[in-house]
């Protein structure tokens, strides 16, 4: 069994500051357009801290399957509930998933691109 490689010290430093920093850009483009927080610190500490363990790549299939998963739940629940939904929740459990089967799902995925 497979299991994923941890990444080196300058890597996981790299990958945790480009991962803050790309949320941190959606963060203000999301408050310049609508002049309100859309998305809370913790949440960008939350991915820079996946990124260092993870590296950049699962941390990318760790924001997809994060995002995806709450704008499920959003659809779903919260747009009744009108209380604010936190990313940070979908973000742990898609981390989870990832570290379990991330390689095995963009192995899958990654055949249909030859």
């Amino acid at each position: 069994r497979d299991l994923p490689s941890f990444p080196t010290r300058r890597s996981s430093d790299l990958s945790g500051t480009l991962a803050a920093l790309f949320l941190l850009l959606i963060r203000w483009i999301y408050y310049w357009l609508r002049h309100q927080e859309g998305l809370g610190l913790g949440d960008v500490k939350l991915l820079a801290m996946i990124a260092v363990w993870m590296g950049l790549r699962l941390t990318g299939e760790v924001l997809f399957f994060g995002v995806l998963a709450g704008a499920i739940y959003g659809m779903v629940w919260a747009r009744r509930a009108k209380a604010p939904l936190p990313l940070g929740s979908f973000l742990c459990g898609a981390a989870l998933f990832v570290m379990f089967r991330g390689e095995a799902v963009l192995r899958w995925y990654l055949h249909f691109f030859p």
